[in-house]
């Protein structure tokens, strides 16, 4: 299969990492989604969408807000909290 990309368009790509099922207690449940939140993390440049129960869910580790790009949020440092 070959892929064609418009260089100038911006493209939208989403990969499944893993699909799991929720098990308290479980070591070895909490040690793949551990490791499928960083695989789709380094794959996404920190940008992840879970999907829980039918519903999409964006995070990022990168202090923007996964909805709105542009939106940065600087580095949490200590004199962010004085008045």
């Amino acid at each position: 299969m070959k892929l064609f990309w418009i260089r100038i368009k911006r493209h939208h790509i989403e990969v499944v990492v893993d699909r799991v099922m929720f098990k308290a207690d479980n070591k070895e449940f909490l040690s793949r989604l551990t490791e499928a939140i960083e695989t789709a993390s380094e794959l996404s440049d920190g940008k992840i969408i879970v999907n829980i129960n039918g519903e999409d869910n964006k995070f990022s580790e990168n202090f923007s807000c996964p909805d709105h790009p542009d939106v940065v949020f600087p580095d949490v440092v200590p004199r962010l909290f004085f008045v």
